[in-house]
């Protein structure tokens, strides 16, 4: 008998040409796609909901604003006691009067 066994050709351990690249690119190359498209679908969402929330706070600041600004109209059309102002329309009159008057030159 010989000190070296002679190479086992049939043994149970996997060897490198047992892989079935192909079927490894493809695999990995639809789990990139689908990782990509999972990630993408995340921002989506995430972006929609965001504006979403800033459409609604933009919402209620400009009713807010669009409700001050009509008081402002109110009071300088209508006038107010209590803030001391005068109508638009009197001071109007009262202004065209005094400069369509004729002056004493």
């Amino acid at each position: 008998m010989s000190q070296h066994a002679p190479p086992v050709l049939n043994d149970a351990r996997p060897h490198y040409q047992d892989i079935d690249a192909p079927a490894v690119i493809l695999l990995t190359a639809v789990s990139a796609i689908l990782t990509y498209a999972m990630i993408a679908l995340a921002q989506g969402y995430y972006f929609q909901w965001k504006n979403d929330a800033v459409s609604k706070q933009n919402a209620s600041t400009v009713s807010a604003a669009s409700d001050y600004l009509e008081g402002q109209k109110s009071a300088l059309s209508e006038g107010s006691a209590e803030r001391k102002i005068k109508p638009l329309g009197t001071s109007m009159e009262k202004t065209v009067q005094k400069w369509s008057a004729p002056s004493g030159h």
